[in-house]
């Protein structure tokens, strides 16, 4: 009886970690670009708020110069009387939208809401 070889073993292995580590790297990627995103959406939800707080009679204008000022698409502006409300939002990454599209799914848009209001409200201590 004659012990097998194990020639070529070495490559089956090697393709096999390069796979693991090339994948590692776009999910790594992805969730770098999402969470620089997303960084970038919070700074500009609370650039067009306050800027919205600033002049309360042209809030939602104002708010809506600064999202597209800041490169971001204005979701959803209100005023509920005390406090200016502004979402905005962005398409995913190109690399999360395409990570997505190999599961067959479809990458969401990435949402943030801020709000801002005057320093002090008028009658309340």
């Amino acid at each position: 009886m004659r012990i097998r070889d194990d020639q070529g073993s070495a490559t089956v292995w090697t393709v096999a970690l390069i796979t693991v580590l090339l994948i590692t790297g776009c999910l790594a990627m992805t969730v770098a670009q999402i969470a620089l995103a997303r960084q970038r959406l919070s700074s500009a939800a609370d650039l067009a708020a306050l800027a919205a707080a600033q002049n309360p009679a042209r809030g939602c204008s104002q708010a809506a110069y600064f999202a597209h000022a800041n490169g971001v698409e204005m979701g959803s502006c209100h005023f509920d009387g005390v406090d200016h409300w502004v979402e905005v939002w962005l398409p995913a990454p190109t690399l999360a939208v395409r990570m997505a599209s190999l599961l067959g799914e479809r990458a969401p848009e990435i949402r943030v809401t801020s709000r801002a209001g005057p320093a002090a409200v008028p009658g309340v201590p």
